[in-house]
């Protein structure tokens, strides 16, 4: 009798053992799953945040009025601009329509210009992708412009100042024809090369009121679309105040 006491307690054991292994090895999967990814997040937003120091960089140029270095000689310009770059052989914006659409090559691209007083047109100054501008080369941060409008480019005025009578605006974001006080550039993390699989982290928000391009992060996410971001953290605070 007890040694069959013993045997069937001997089997519980290892029951419990089993099942604690196995709990065990569910939460290491889980977790190393989670810092992998987690990693990756943080690897890919240290991209975005290479993209808008350079971005903002251009901006202190413009302000200051330094020269820019360009391989053949300096130049003080009269104009900066800052634009995203377009699926070229089409000419295909990287707004938000086409994006879904899947006509988004190139969408990991920045490209500065400049306007000198005798040019009639932009010069390109540096052009600023993931090779050239994160640390790991195997980041994929794609980007897109908010909204359906074929937004081109952000201009800014040297010293953030009117140089003619008839400049009315010193930092504006304009499609050719109409200007705009707010723009949001939505930044996304891609899973695969071709940013099949992806998610909205972040965004890059361009406020022509203040002239500056702050970096906000995603707070909640769409139920029905776990990929979109549903409300930023600017958007939290502007409906508190």
């Amino acid at each position: 009798m007890k040694n069959k006491l013993k045997k069937a307690f001997t089997i519980i054991e290892l029951t419990v053992v089993v099942v604690i292994l196995w709990i065990l090895t569910l939460w290491m999967t889980i977790y190393l799953d989670w810092t992998w990814d987690r990693a990756k997040n943080i690897e890919a937003e240290s991209c975005a945040n290479s993209f808008l120091w350079n971005m903002n960089n251009f901006l202190f140029f413009t302000l200051t009025s330094k020269t820019l270095k360009t391989d053949w000689n300096e130049v003080s310009p009269n104009y900066y601009t800052i634009q995203l770059s377009w699926w070229n052989s089409n000419w295909n914006p990287c707004n938000k329509t086409n994006f879904d659409n899947d006509i988004h090559r190139f969408c990991n691209e920045i490209v500065l210009w400049y306007l000198t007083g005798d040019e009639t047109n932009p010069t390109q100054y540096q052009t600023y992708t993931i090779g050239n501008t994160c640390q790991q080369n195997r980041s994929r941060v794609w980007f897109y412009r908010s909204g359906s409008e074929n937004i081109r480019y952000i201009k800014m005025n040297k010293w953030f100042s009117p140089l003619t009578l008839q400049d009315n605006n010193v930092f504006f974001i304009t499609d050719w024809n109409n200007k705009y006080l707010y723009w949001d550039i939505i930044i996304l993390r891609c899973y695969d090369d071709n940013c099949e699989s992806r998610r909205e982290l972040w965004k890059w928000a361009v406020d022509a009121r203040t002239q500056t391009i702050s970096y906000i992060k995603c707070k909640y996410y769409d139920e029905n679309q776990l990929n979109k971001c549903k409300t930023f953290e600017d958007e939290i605070e502007n409906e508190s105040n």
